[in-house]
């Protein structure tokens, strides 16, 4: 003899997946925001830089060797034209698309703990990070294979990988002047507010404004001679793309890394906290769900 079950027990079980489901949802959009608690964002950052790390060591590995592939000569892109890297071009698009993804989360978390210095350049600063991470997912979805003068083709052929890379650095320095910006209000502002550590910080907006202003006299100073491309030495404008790009990306991640210490928790992630918890209808219903089932077993 067999019982089959009542439409109402169907009925409360459906609803008990539909909140389950929204509550999946619901915590997947608020990580997308950039709410981590102290255990995610160590988790997310390890996950991530870990992964783009391997990807790069893997498209390097591919490289053909007798190409020689170096950064003293070589611009980062050099890895993903999959006409001279056809092994292991999409290992550098991938981890690309990757880090360009990372910018959002962090940004957002970021955001939350800067604002309280200045606001109008903590948005700027969220803005820029976020376009500049677009931008670096379309620099991994359009390759680079042309592997000329990179400003001579840009202005000549207007090649979208060109367009994007320059779109990407420009915002990401636009994020770095905006970092400056607020780490002079936070320990020297009318009001400091100490957030930053300002050893950290000044030897980071150091660094950028050095590099920064390397890139442009080695490059203006390479085409007002007329040097052969690519320009030898110091004058290579991969080994300040290289330095750049190290430097932006691991200075992100560390004041992340710093910022998740310092100030662990916001006012919006106590807020989003409590969202979590108020919605107890997902426990009723799994308790009912649960009854639900042992009934049927034992009628079955």
């Amino acid at each position: 003899m067999s019982f089959s079950r009542p439409k109402y027990l169907f009925e409360k079980r459906k609803k008990s997946e539909k909140a389950k489901s929204y509550y999946v949802q619901k915590r997947v959009h608020d990580l997308w925001q950039g709410h981590f608690d102290q255990k995610e964002i160590k988790r997310f950052l390890i996950i991530i830089i870990s992964t783009i790390t391997a990807l790069f060591l893997i498209s390097w590995y591919y490289y053909p060797p007798e190409r020689q592939y170096s950064p003293a000569k070589d611009m980062i892109s050099y890895l993903g034209d999959y006409l001279k890297n056809p092994a292991g071009w999409w290992y550098l698009s991938l981890a690309f698309m990757i880090l360009g993804f990372s910018y959002f989360p962090l940004s957002f978390y970021v955001y939350r703990r800067i604002k309280y210095i200045r606001i109008g350049p903590a948005r700027f600063f969220r803005v820029s990070m976020r376009l500049a991470g677009t931008f670096l997912i379309l620099v991994g979805f359009f390759p680079d294979v042309d592997q000329r003068n990179f400003y001579i083709s840009l202005f000549q052929t207007n090649t979208l990988h060109e367009i994007f890379a320059v779109l990407y650095f420009s915002f990401t320095f636009a994020a770095f002047f905006c970092y400056i910006v607020l780490v002079a209000f936070d320990q020297f502002g009318p009001y400091p507010t100490k957030i930053l550590p300002r050893k950290i910080s000044t030897g980071i907006c150091i660094i950028f404004i050095v590099f920064f202003i390397c890139l442009f006299y080695t490059q203006t100073y390479a085409d007002r001679k007329e040097l052969n491309y690519p320009y030898p030495g110091i004058y290579a404008l991969s080994i300040w793309e290289w330095a750049l790009w190290l430097h932006n990306n691991i200075s992100f991640y560390l004041l992340t890394i710093i910022l998740s210490i310092k100030i662990p928790n916001v006012p919006e992630d106590y807020e989003i906290e409590e969202k979590r918890k108020k919605p107890l209808i997902v426990k009723f219903l799994n308790v009912i769900k649960e009854r639900i089932d042992e009934e049927f077993r034992k009628r079955a």
